[in-house]
């Protein structure tokens, strides 16, 4: 009888297990947008940005994922709204309200839909109610950087005509070459030396093929945006920089011919075939309907194509900048040049502050997509990438899930992340 009470004293009891904290918001959100992303970057033959109407189908993978998060814990509690959120909306009213008009009003056919649609997704900060986990964050961008490589890997496959028939497709991938630099820029915040010298001889190849100004441009942007997020990066370099290159891009502006010559003398250089003559005349018949309506163009109501000389084509304007000032005006060229700032100043801010509290997976993710939405931002100056629904997708629904990563300042203070049925502080 005495063994018997023994053992019964010393029988193991079953601790309760941890309860597993449910998934974020944020990491909801962004499963979603990167599963298109990734989609986007293995359709070689562009059909998700080259279909009819059920293109905008893909938005509903990120939506949905967004009214899920909500019915979750359903209530009316949205984050503080702040400046970028006003200029999301204002544009999102006016280019989609205008293209709208035109499609059902006018029979407007080019419309500005790919273009708008996509910024529902600029709401989402103030849906996402609570922060990811630091292991979310490092997942997403693990993501991100398998995503962007797999994207390089695809790229050198068509441009280098492995498989038969695929090479006529890589003149549309030049608009999506930030993932390229994304993918260069994630193996250096790393420090995965192998993988970038990997992807060093993958990106040779593709330029060997395909000698894009713009890929140059674009993996400048990478080096400078890797200065400006560097350990020992302050406000005045990032100050310095961004003057210089507002600067050096308004010179290049006002002097369009020296430009030209420039682009010609590069063409000649990489013996590639000349282009600078037909966008120059797609850009200046973009700027001949500016001067028509400087203030708001055609309220975005017209057709977003310009129409070529030679063949008498419709094609995009081939500038993203343009097309806002020849459609949009002065007052749409100023709330997209407005939000870009916003998104710009706010993320460099907020690296610097993650970098500051500890916080390295959000640093490093919002390091890594400054990287893509810069590349896209220098995209968009010689390519119609916000035409493009894939890649308006990715340049919205990125920029969000980097404003909604958490807050520094509730790290220091030891409340970053509120699960357990909790939210986080509504404003970030």
């Amino acid at each position: 009888m005495r063994v018997e009470a023994i053992a019964r004293v010393y029988q193991p009891v079953a601790l309760p297990t941890a309860r597993r904290p449910p998934r974020s918001d944020v990491a909801i959100f962004a499963t979603a947008l990167l599963l298109i992303l990734f989609a986007s970057v293995v359709d070689v033959f562009n059909v998700l940005d080259r279909g009819d109407g059920t293109r905008y189908l893909i938005l509903t993978v990120p939506m949905a994922a967004v009214v899920l998060t909500r019915l979750r814990r359903p209530s009316f509690l949205i984050r503080q709204p702040r400046t970028g959120d006003v200029v999301v909306v204002l544009l999102f009213l006016y280019g989609l309200g205008g293209s709208l008009y035109g499609a059902t009003i006018l029979g407007t056919t080019s419309t500005g839909r790919p273009v708008f649609l996509p910024l529902v997704l600029g709401f989402t900060p103030l849906l996402l109610l609570d922060w990811p986990s630091d292991a979310e964050v490092d997942r997403i961008f693990r993501w991100l950087s398998w995503i962007s490589t797999t994207y390089v890997v695809f790229n050198f496959v068509v441009n280098l005509n492995v498989i038969g028939g695929l090479a006529e497709y890589r003149q549309f991938r030049n608009a999506s070459f930030a993932f390229v630099a994304t993918a260069l820029g994630c193996a250096v915040i790393r420090r995965r030396w192998a993988t970038l010298a990997l992807l060093l001889v993958l990106v040779a190849g593709i330029f060997a093929t395909y000698p894009s100004a713009t890929s140059v441009l674009m993996l400048m942007g990478t080096g400078l945006t890797l200065f400006l997020t560097g350990r020992r990066a302050t406000g005045l370099r990032v100050f310095v920089v961004v003057s210089t290159v507002v600067v050096s891009g308004a010179f290049l502006a006002v002097n369009f011919v020296s430009a030209i010559n420039l682009a010609s003398r590069y063409f000649d250089l990489v013996n590639k075939a000349h282009t600078e003559s037909g966008r120059f005349e797609l850009w200046t018949d973009g700027l001949a309907k500016f001067e028509t309506s400087p203030i708001f163009g055609q309220a975005f109501t017209d057709n977003i194509v310009a129409i070529r000389n030679r063949d008498q084509a419709s094609i995009p304007y081939h500038n993203d900048f343009i097309l806002f000032l020849a459609e949009g005006g002065i007052v749409g060229l100023g709330l997209l040049v407005s939000w870009i700032a916003y998104v710009e100043a706010r993320l460099l801010r907020r690296h610097r502050e993650y970098r500051a509290a500890g916080m390295r997976p959000q640093a490093d993710l919002t390091r890594a997509i400054l990287i893509l939405l810069n590349g896209f931002f220098l995209a968009m100056a010689f390519n119609p990438v916000l035409s493009g629904i894939t890649r308006s997708t990715a340049v919205f629904g990125l920029s969000a899930v980097a404003l909604t990563l958490g807050s520094p300042r509730a790290a220091r203070e030891g409340n970053q992340h509120a699960f357990n049925g909790g939210y986080a502080a509504p404003s970030i």
